[in-house]
């Protein structure tokens, strides 16, 4: 049931940010690495791999809303849904942009192991990264991001890569 809700959201999503986007509205595949501090709810640090998917379109050349969804590469169950906004800065044109990001994460904890309670947290996130065109319509980015909730997880840490596709 936790996949279908985010598959409708996600597509309700890309369908909403074709239509109120002025600009392009684009789609892409990102890979990352988190590194989430001390919890009570694992033992220790945590530092896992991420795939997924995002969505997103540009309201004018300098701010873009975006969702993303990404799931843990190894067997724990570990998934991340985010909504970011991203100011970007510099010239449209340039072949290099960098960008500050501001957004919100919310990530459920399903673990393997059936003696510990699944577990769901959301945090505030900040950052930031730069993105080029590699031409034919496609955008490759890098990014680093800073999660943070009171008295939850100190030190998250993200890095994000994402290759997108845009539309018109």
């Amino acid at each position: 049931m936790k996949t279908f809700k985010i598959l409708l959201a996600s597509f309700l999503f890309a369908i909403s940010m074709s239509a109120l986007a002025s600009g392009q509205w684009y789609a892409g595949a990102t890979s990352g690495y988190y590194g989430l501090g001390k919890s009570d709810h694992w033992a220790g640090e945590v530092e896992l791999g991420q795939m997924g998917f995002q969505v997103g379109g540009y309201f004018n050349d300098d701010v873009s809303l975006e969702m993303g969804f990404s799931d843990n590469l190894n067997s724990d169950g570990f998934s991340i849904l985010s909504l970011s906004a991203l100011f970007w800065l510099g010239d449209y044109s340039s072949e290099y942009r960098p960008y500050f990001l501001l957004g919100h994460n919310s990530y459920d904890v399903d673990p393997s192991d059936e003696s510990q309670a699944d577990y769901s947290a959301s945090q505030i996130m900040i950052g930031g990264g730069i993105g080029t065109d590699l031409g034919n319509n496609f955008q490759f980015r890098a990014e680093g991001r800073y999660m943070l909730r009171k008295s939850v997880n100190e030190d998250d840490l993200g890095i994000q890569f994402s290759i997108n596709r845009f539309f018109d």
